[in-house]
């Protein structure tokens, strides 16, 4: 018994910390685990007073992807084509998407549709992601 009570009072924090990791870790894992979106990542976005909206984007496929483009609902166009080799990052310009105050959110879906090659065929894709930034 007064072994059992040496050890508890040598390793007892020990064990402590290791408990309270793996409760968090089985809570919520992803504290551990950065994002990740497959497909077309936007990275970074930024919108001025006058509407003009830019953002990056990421090509996370092992592939080159073409005719990469961006809607935004808020904005009256969307964004020129561009082509993104595999694991490149290049921006996107969207105009006409409103009038805000500085320091105003910004907070809107876009949808980001672009196509990939399998043999000879394109396949066309279309995913949602979230665009949410401060006017500057």
């Amino acid at each position: 018994m007064e072994d059992m009570k040496d050890f508890l009072a040598t390793y007892g924090w020990a064990i402590a910390v290791i408990f309270i990791f793996i409760v968090v870790v089985l809570a919520k894992p992803s504290i551990f685990i950065p994002d990740s979106e497959e497909g077309i990542q936007i990275i970074d976005q930024k919108i001025d007073h006058n509407g003009t909206l830019e953002i990056f984007l990421k090509n996370n496929i092992d592939a080159e992807v073409s005719g990469v483009m961006v809607v935004v609902n808020s904005c009256s166009k969307g964004s020129e084509a561009i082509d993104l080799k595999k694991f490149e990052t290049d921006k996107v310009t969207l105009s006409s998407c409103g009038q805000y105050k500085r320091g105003a959110s910004f907070n809107h879906d876009a949808t980001i549709t672009y196509s990939t090659l399998a043999g000879t065929s394109k396949i066309s894709h279309s995913v949602v992601r979230r665009v949410k930034t401060i006017v500057e």
